[in-house]
């Protein structure tokens, strides 16, 4: 209800032809359901200091209730602040959202031990792929660089003109951020081999870029999210059977 509630808020306030009392309502019944999250908070923590503070302690580390305090208190925030008086704010709204959606999927792990698998799954490879991430940034950085440099400098590739192709654009742009943009759509199998037909030295980088980039990289990762999920698996066979 807090998600609907919160983007139907977000979207009735950009929205200039509305009356903005109905906003203000909308606005005014996401903010009392976050603070009867707040005090539900409170008082459960209350209770379970009583117990043992380290319980406590425990219990707001864990990484689906800081999430969901996050969570509810920018929705607090923005509800009480005027975000569509910034356009650049627009990301900070989206954000929002994405938290509170996270929120689904923490009740959703709890339904049975195949979802809980899955749920499990997501977040044990986003954190066992932390290195190979950095090791394909440093790729996609380390081929976008060399792109660049092969089309600025070579004379039979043409950089200037109306009619250049996306690719051309991109790697011949005085902007690093376009040359690395167009490498990482080159890694994930988004490209047009007719555009890097303009030299041999081109074909010889899109050669090793897919090689490396695509197949070998492509593997290691497919062992890593094989070996995360097998464990995700033992842990929500645990948390079900005990």
């Amino acid at each position: 209800a807090l998600l609907l509630l919160f983007r139907n808020t977000i979207v009735l306030e950009a929205d200039e032809e509305l009356d903005p009392d109905f906003g203000f309502y909308e606005s005014t019944t996401v903010f009392l359901i976050c603070l009867h999250y707040v005090l539900r908070r409170i008082a459960e923590a209350i209770a379970l200091s009583r117990m043992s503070m380290k319980v406590v302690k425990k219990q707001l580390l864990n990484r689906w209730v800081v999430a969901d305090i996050i969570g509810v208190g920018m929705t607090m925030w923005a509800v009480t602040n005027d975000l569509n008086s910034n356009n650049n704010r627009s990301f900070l709204s989206a954000l929002i959202l994405g938290l509170l959606w996270l929120r689904i999927l923490a009740y959703l792990k709890v339904v049975n031990e195949q979802m809980a698998t899955f749920v499990l799954a997501l977040f044990q490879i986003l954190s066992d792929i932390r290195y190979f991430l950095v090791c394909m940034a440093v790729v996609n950085f380390m081929f976008a660089d060399m792109f660049h440099v092969v089309y600025r400098t070579n004379s039979d590739i043409k950089c200037s003109g109306d009619d250049l192709d996306p690719s051309n654009a991109d790697f011949c742009s005085k902007y690093s951020i376009n040359s690395y943009l167009r490498t990482y759509t080159i890694l994930i199998g988004d490209f047009n081999l007719e555009h890097y037909k303009d030299s041999t030295t081109v074909m010889f980088l899109w050669f090793l870029l897919t090689l490396f980039g695509v197949v070998i990289m492509l593997n290691v990762l497919i062992a890593v999210v094989s070996e995360s999920y097998i464990r995700s698996q033992q842990s929500s066979a645990v948390i079900f059977r005990t």
